[in-house]
């Protein structure tokens, strides 16, 4: 990004998206804020050749036609997968959400999920930490996954020091802030 002196303002290809840290009154000019608004092609042409379809479908047709920003409002970004087949690549990419049918591409989404995993709770006659262990469990233990949203247990808790009071939510995230996604426009 160039710093443009008289104006004080970063300069960006149309079409990059920035993380904005103030309220949506302080966004500047020519950006708009990633919440899936349509806007007119022909006012925002230059955005449209690059975003094209990728964010939602067009809609309307001649000088009333319109298209997608993205809508990033409580959304984790992520880099597109693509050819990348390493301990690192996205398991599940195939499985995406896209308006253009194409799950391993840009605009794509996921819902959130919690990967399976296993607690285990006994007594082993070789591993005294084990039988340390034997009748300490946590509170996740024993959540069953109809009783998620009322937070009921269905057995006897207590909770060790190791790893404090676990914390129970509507859904698995990261520590994380709030902040405005914007995209520049014009």
């Amino acid at each position: 990004m160039i710093e443009q002196k008289e104006t004080k303002q970063l300069i960006a290809p149309i079409g990059t998206i920035a993380i904005w840290p103030g309220p949506l009154s302080t966004v500047p000019n020519n950006w708009k804020l990633c919440n899936g608004e349509y806007l007119l092609a022909s006012r925002y042409s230059e955005l449209l050749s690059v975003i094209q379809d990728y964010w939602g479908k067009y809609e309307g047709v001649g000088a009333s036609q319109s298209f997608s920003l993205p809508d990033l409002r409580g959304m984790f970004i992520r880099g597109v997968n693509d050819e990348r087949n390493d301990k690192f690549q996205d398991p599940d990419k195939h499985t995406r959400i896209s308006s253009k049918k194409v799950s391993n591409e840009v605009g794509s989404f996921q819902k959130d999920t919690l990967q399976m995993h296993i607690h285990q709770v006994g007594r082993s006659t070789s591993d005294k930490k084990s039988e340390s262990q034997l009748g300490r469990t946590r509170f996740a233990d024993f959540i069953h996954k109809d009783d998620i949203t009322s937070h009921k247990t269905s057995g006897p808790t207590s909770t060790t020091n190791l790893g404090g009071t676990p914390r129970v939510s509507s859904e698995s995230r990261a520590k994380n802030a709030y902040v405005n996604y914007i995209i520049r426009a014009e």
